[in-house]
């Protein structure tokens, strides 16, 4: 989008107080814009609460850096593949898993030191397809059983703890809220005041952009 577009729609926006937020997300990946941080910037100049919206693949230092620098109300990371396994089959051998799961905690690092952190949501994807089909359809294995997945929220809980360097007592009662959690239900884990691990089912929510099936 042109970025006089961009800070026109924001104006627009703001003198018709329709929302509580702007958020930059769907169909595409924010951080591919040149001109995103010169957009976000004029959304905080007509008082427009901003949240972002990444996949995290672009976390390079200057981006986290860029991020930090600026008051946003919300980051949502869409993690979606949390572990090196499904990371692998849905994003190729071009980024190491390893090295972009540290990206996403230094970009949560970055943002915890500023005095208003911004609220940050960690999304992951669960399937709820029996093996076969989802062999059939060539879907990977999205935390497919409850055990899974709470083996994986509480590693990165932990990993958040760290990052953070949160006080460990409260992993007692992360442990007890994700014994309660299964795959086919939409679930929220507060890891701290602002930092949330989500999880929702894989589906096909892209047909509703669509006439075709997808």
């Amino acid at each position: 989008m042109d970025v006089d577009l961009a800070k026109s729609v924001l104006e627009q926006i703001a003198d018709l107080n329709i929302t509580e937020k702007v958020t930059f997300h769907v169909m595409g990946e924010p951080l591919l814009h040149p001109q995103l941080f010169k957009i976000i910037d004029h959304a905080g100049s007509v008082n427009l609460p901003v949240g972002l919206t990444t996949n995290g693949a672009l976390l390079t230092p200057s981006i986290i850096d860029k991020i930090a620098e600026r008051d946003l109300y919300q980051v949502d990371i869409s993690l979606q593949s949390p572990d090196a396994d499904s990371f692998s089959a849905t994003r190729g051998a071009r980024i190491d898993f390893v090295s972009y799961r540290n990206s996403l905690l230094n970009m949560l690092a970055a943002c915890s030191e500023r005095p208003f952190p911004p609220i940050f949501k960690i999304r992951m994807m669960t399937t709820r397809f029996a093996r076969k089909m989802r062999e059939k359809l060539g879907i990977p294995n999205f935390l497919g059983t409850n055990t899974d997945l709470r083996r994986t929220i509480l590693e990165w809980s932990q990993l958040i703890y760290e990052r953070l360097n949160l006080n460990r007592d409260g992993l007692e009662r992360i442990k007890r809220n994700i014994h309660k959690i299964k795959i086919h239900a939409w679930n929220v884990i507060e890891v701290s005041p602002k930092v949330f691990i989500e999880t929702y089912v894989l589906t096909d929510w892209g047909n509703a952009f669509t006439d075709g099936d997808v």
